[in-house]
């Protein structure tokens, strides 16, 4: 586990290879692709940033929880993270859900 919480970061490298809950919020990351690891992260929280659009064709393929609440997402596209069993998108300024469709939520 690792919490950078309120730390002032809008971009970050992690390699850590036992890695797997990241504690990013309250910073200044604008986009999920900020983050370069190699890590195999499974919960990722990215509470109270500056996220404006989520794009899921990003490299976290081991992710199973998500905490984007608190962000300024409008809407998500590329939604392919199909180990996702938790997703937090509460607090956002979300136009549409349609790219969720592709997502097996089953488990949500």
């Amino acid at each position: 586990r690792l919490s950078l919480i309120h730390c002032g970061l809008s971009q970050i490298t992690v390699d850590l290879p036992k890695l797997q809950l990241l504690d990013l919020s309250q910073n200044s990351f604008s986009a999920l692709s900020q983050i370069s690891t190699t890590s195999p992260i499974t919960n990722l929280i990215f509470k109270a940033n500056h996220l404006e659009k989520i794009d899921f064709n990003y490299q976290l393929r081991n992710l199973k929880a998500l905490d984007l609440s608190q962000n300024k997402i409008k809407f998500l596209t590329g939604v392919k993270c199909y180990q996702i069993k938790s997703l937090e998108l509460k607090g956002n300024p979300i136009y549409s859900l349609m790219p969720l469709k592709n997502m097996d939520l089953s488990s949500l």
